[in-house]
């Protein structure tokens, strides 16, 4: 009987041995699902889950919304606590290939890491170090998310007056993060001011985060409007929006912390499918204007109260008066719906009809109406009370303004928005560098609104201090005692518009050209520039780079971009590029013509493409031809 039990007890120990066994045979593993981060600049990429094994760390991918190809580098890896764990292997993809996913421009991949160690709560992915390079900071390892809180706190019982007044503005900018060790993150406020009006582009300042995860911006401002951010996009060089557009007060300070990992977010990190709330992208806030951002909260959806995007708009319509029946039809529907919402506060109701009536000039747009419209047509705008500094709501505004929406709304020339039709050309007009006359002047000092006057006297500010910058970047053969910037500013040839482009060419005579059209707020043409900064050292160090823009860049920013662009650089007036660009048969930017040594021009490249270099070569052995 004992032996027998022992035999049993024997066999039974030996079995819990095996299973235990099997159980030390077995790989451990940890599960991090939708991890949060601090900040990620892809906007085609999500991290679905990150799955820590013994042996290795899983990182799985989706990209969707690919409109572009996208590649992930072999030499990618996470970074912690100074180490870095490099990448073993790839599963979905071929690294350092280019690939676009599926039809819907979707796909899902997997990476493999060295393992990290168990304790890390967050680590942060990098294909590299480069502004292109896809980069996750400070991704959340404890699966840990914080709770949603409002940006601004309280409601005010009414919309605030907007300011129409001008002044330095400052934007301190939070990450909520430490960045120490991590490659620095550069950043962009873009707005689109009423004064002076830009015929294109934006209005923008840069700025990069420290180690502490903060920045500060500062620009001068006329009058309220939208700003937004942009963040660098990985694998394309160009940024993208992230967050929601904010408002600004001449002059005061707005602090701000913003949540980068928010936008172009899956549909499960929205909360949409499994009840887990995102972040707003603003968590703090504080200025004049930090309520609006709220308002949001208080809607059903995004696109409640958003006459933009009502099917009945889309559909075929015989003439332009039976659209805009409609579209009165249409507004007072949601507006008479936003009035009696008990659940709006009334701060929120006077937003929402702020937005309702810019989203009614937005739908006479020909980006937006689906027939064309005449004067006539626009008449009803002025029945619906623009005639405020509240048009400003309009997130179109800088497309708004033509002539058709001022004498709609303002026939007289009264109130802001007749001062924005008579005084906001005239700015743009002094902005460009046209003198204007003392009955023009005087208009400002009647005006009942400060930023116009203010708005001038600004502009002669900033073009003294372009003129001073630009005398110091003359090219030598203009400019005795000059310094050496890497770009030389030529004097424009005196010549009509019609010979303005032999007249510039007839100085490089003999030596191959390439003559880059360009412009200071075209991100495709800067990005060209970048590419081709490296190449003229050596393989075309026998080319004379030409770069021409107008007065549709502002001619402050082209001064501070100029030295950093080897090259000679022209600044023509508007009409002058506009017949050159006739001429070539381009309206484009960036634009390209290559000349050879004797003078032999290609056919006008628009876009940057491999097939310039090409060109360039064969212009540089003298076989353009």
């Amino acid at each position: 009987m004992k032996r027998g039990l022992f035999i049993q007890t024997g066999l039974v120990v030996l079995t819990i041995a095996a299973v235990l066994s099997g159980a030390c045979d077995k790989e451990h593993s940890r599960v991090v699902e939708l991890p949060r981060y601090d900040y990620r600049n892809a906007t085609s990429l999500e991290i679905r889950k990150i799955e820590m094994r013994d042996s290795a760390t899983v990182f799985y991918f989706k990209a969707f919304e690919l409109m572009s190809n996208i590649r992930i580098s072999p030499d990618s890896y996470l970074l912690a606590d100074g180490e870095k764990y490099p990448l073993i292997s790839a599963d979905g993809i071929t690294l350092g290939e280019w690939f676009k996913g599926n039809r819907q421009g979707k796909t899902s991949f997997k990476l493999f890491f060295k393992p990290l160690p168990s304790k890390l709560k967050e680590v942060s992915f990098l294909e590299g170090e480069a502004p292109g390079d896809f980069k996750f900071y400070n991704i959340d390892l404890t699966g840990e998310r914080p709770a949603k809180t409002k940006a601004s706190g309280e409601m005010p019982a009414h919309l605030p007056d907007l300011s129409t007044d001008s002044g330095m503005t400052t934007v301190e900018v939070d990450l909520g993060c430490s960045l120490k060790g991590l490659p620095p993150i550069s950043f962009r406020l873009m707005n689109s001011p009423l004064i002076p009006p830009r015929e294109k582009g934006n209005f923008s300042v840069d700025g990069t985060f420290d180690d502490s995860g903060k920045a500060v911006l500062r620009f001068y401002q006329n009058g309220v409007y939208p700003s937004f951010l942009m963040f660098d996009n990985g694998n394309s060089g160009v940024m993208y929006v992230i967050g929601n557009d904010f408002y600004t007060s001449p002059g005061e300070t707005v602090r701000m912390t913003v949540d980068a990992g928010y936008r172009y977010l899956t549909e499960e990190r929205f909360g949409l499918k499994n009840g887990k709330k995102a972040l707003p992208f603003y968590p703090k806030y504080e200025g004049t204007y930090s309520a609006l951002l709220d308002c949001g909260d208080y809607l059903s959806s995004p696109g409640e109260y958003n006459l933009l995007t009502d099917s009945r708009l889309s559909c075929d319509f015989p003439d332009g008066a039976s659209y805009v029946n409609l579209l009165k039809t249409i507004y007072k529907e949601y507006s008479d719906a936003i009035s009696g919402d008990q659940a709006l506060p009334e701060y929120v109701k006077e937003y929402q009809q702020a937005q309702l009536k810019g989203q009614a000039v937005s739908a006479m747009l020909d980006v937006f109406a689906p027939v064309e419209l005449s004067n006539e047509d626009f008449a009803w705008l002025g029945t619906i009370g623009l005639n405020d500094t509240k048009i400003v709501f309009n997130p179109y505004l800088s497309l708004a303004l033509k002539p058709a929406l001022f004498k709609a709304v303002a026939p007289e020339g009264d109130g802001f928005v007749g001062a924005l039709s008579t005084l906001g050309p005239l700015t743009a007009k002094a902005h460009t560098g046209e003198e204007l006359t003392p009955e023009e002047l005087a208009l400002f000092d009647k005006c009942e609104y400060p930023m116009f006057k203010k708005c001038l006297e600004r502009i002669a500010v900033e073009a003294a201090e372009a003129k001073e910058k630009e005398e110091n970047l003359l090219n030598p053969a203009d400019k005795v005692e000059v310094k050496a910037p890497v770009g030389k500013v030529k004097s424009v040839p005196d010549a009509a518009p019609e010979k303005m482009l032999d007249a510039i060419l007839e100085r490089y005579k003999g030596r191959a050209v390439l003559v880059d059209f360009w412009a200071t707020w075209c991100e495709p043409c800067k990005e060209a520039i970048k590419q081709m900064e490296p190449l003229k050292d050596n393989r075309f160090k026998d080319v004379s780079f030409v770069y021409v823009t107008s007065s549709t860049s502002p001619k402050e920013e082209w001064v501070d971009m100029v030295p950093s662009i080897a090259g000679d650089h022209y600044y023509l007036t508007k009409k002058q590029l506009d017949t050159i660009f006739k001429q070539l048969g381009t309206n484009a930017y960036p634009s390209y013509l290559v000349v050879g040594k004797d003078g032999s021009r290609s056919n006008t490249f628009i876009g940057f493409e491999d097939k310039i270099l090409k060109t360039l070569d064969d212009a540089v052995l003298g076989n353009l031809r």
